[in-house]
């Protein structure tokens, strides 16, 4: 994300409980300021607008989130916001998640801290995912062809679009995430 982000003249920073992983993450965004440390505890000498919990929240034990959260609030400006994506409870529980979220749960589990504003889901379920899964199964063969085939240029098209328009966004119940935009509660 950082990645992507640096090029539009935000003020950017990372943070990761890993050293490893932000070693990793420096290498590929030299400039930007990261942080390694117990989310709890953790301190930057400035304060952000956004703040993004990127499919990071269920990996917290639950009993060590409000912590964490009591610490991000206190990295933002009084009317920034918490952006935070979450697998849904539509997804089965991997091992290395404590928990999955629904709208309700996760409103409560932020709730010390922060109210969400606005909640979707992301990554539907159903029939139309699996012909998505399909397609992309369908598109990795000739993928290498893409720019010399006319067919393979307009098939990659088509496959955007249907996954725009049938797959990448919905109601959270039927989606495999969540996505919430949440404010700050200044206390």
């Amino acid at each position: 994300l950082i990645y992507e982000l640096k090029d539009q003249n935000y003020k950017l920073a990372g943070m990761d409980y890993s050293l490893s992983a932000v070693a990793f993450a420096q290498a590929f965004n030299p400039g930007v300021d990261f942080y390694s440390g117990d989310f709890r505890t953790i301190e930057v000498p400035y304060k952000f607008d956004v703040v993004v919990l990127m499919e990071v929240l269920e990996h917290f034990i639950p009993e060590q989130i409000d912590g964490i959260l009591k610490s991000i609030s206190k990295m933002l400006h009084p009317d920034g916001k918490l952006l935070i994506t979450v697998p849904s409870t539509n997804m089965k529980l991997s091992d290395k998640h404590y928990q999955h979220f629904t709208t309700a749960s996760l409103a409560n589990t932020i709730k010390s801290f922060f109210e969400i504003e606005e909640i979707s889901g992301y990554a539907k379920n159903g029939i139309r995912t699996n012909i998505f899964n399909l397609l992309r199964n369908l598109g990795n063969l000739f993928y290498p062809f893409r720019r010399e085939m006319k067919l393979a240029k307009t098939y990659f098209n088509y496959y955007k679009k249907y996954y725009e328009k049938h797959v990448a966004t919905g109601e959270p119940e039927e989606c495999k995430g969540l996505l919430a935009v949440c404010r700050k509660l200044n206390r």
